[in-house]
């Protein structure tokens, strides 16, 4: 699994306050489903269009596969997108790709970009479609996190 954690003393230090008194357990699953939306938003925008195009080749092979026309970037089958999984806990939320041999090269190398192919012959190029980078969270992700947590944190207060 992909996995990206966003770590800070200060929030820390109060969601633990939060844990120990029982209500921590009510945010975590409701940043997971904001991670689902957010990922799920990223496919059908194309990563907001900053998403790479294809390459002339891999639009000329799906335009001969399908009568309906190229369609969406890392939308043929829809595989990628279905196989998106939300966790979370009494301190942690999570989004991702299951880790499977079919699955994780294909994932990883959607979201990170690198070499594929036969030989690593084929450059792949990053289309992140979960809500953060090598770099951390998305600037739309963070805000969205952030929202929700404080939110949260108003009503529980």
């Amino acid at each position: 699994m992909i996995e990206f954690r966003l770590n800070t003393a200060d929030l820390d230090a109060a969601m633990n306050r939060l844990a120990n008194i029982g209500l921590l357990h009510t945010l975590t699953p409701k940043l997971a489903v904001e991670l689902l939306s957010l990922t799920e938003e990223n496919f059908e925008t194309e990563g907001h269009g900053d998403w790479a195009p294809w390459a002339e080749s891999t639009k000329a092979a799906r335009l001969a596969r399908s009568p309906k026309g190229a369609g969406k970037i890392l939308q043929e089958s829809g595989h990628l997108a279905r196989s998106v999984v939300t966790g979370h806990g009494t301190d942690y939320a999570a989004v991702g790709v299951p880790y499977n041999e079919e699955a994780k090269n294909y994932a990883a190398i959607q979201q990170l970009g690198g070499n594929a192919g036969r030989g690593h012959s084929v450059h792949i190029l990053a289309r992140p479609y979960l809500p953060f980078t090598e770099d951390g969270l998305l600037p739309e992700a963070e805000d969205a996190l952030l929202d929700l947590t404080l939110t949260w944190l108003m009503r529980s207060i």
